[in-house]
């Protein structure tokens, strides 16, 4: 393979801020859930809001198949 096969995480210091996006998009995507789930109660949730919480979901699942990608990668002895 080449060399641009593993783009995000080479070593285990790029671990480090791929982490901090992961618990970041967590934290966002938690907010956002708690925002879409009080607008049940009162107005109904924003269209910008579901949008958040989309991007932030799919920014999120991203994340953790990259560090598990190269988790696995770095058991296996690649």
């Amino acid at each position: 393979m080449g060399k641009g096969d593993n783009l995000w995480l080479v070593s285990w210091g790029d671990l480090i801020p791929s982490l901090f996006v992961l618990f970041i998009a967590g934290d966002c995507l938690h907010s956002s859930l708690l925002r879409i789930k009080s607008g049940e109660e009162g107005m109904k949730a924003r269209w910008s809001t579901c949008f958040t919480f989309l991007v932030f979901g799919v920014v999120f699942i991203g994340d953790l198949f990259f560090i598990g990608n190269f988790i696995i990668d770095k058991l296996q002895g690649y």
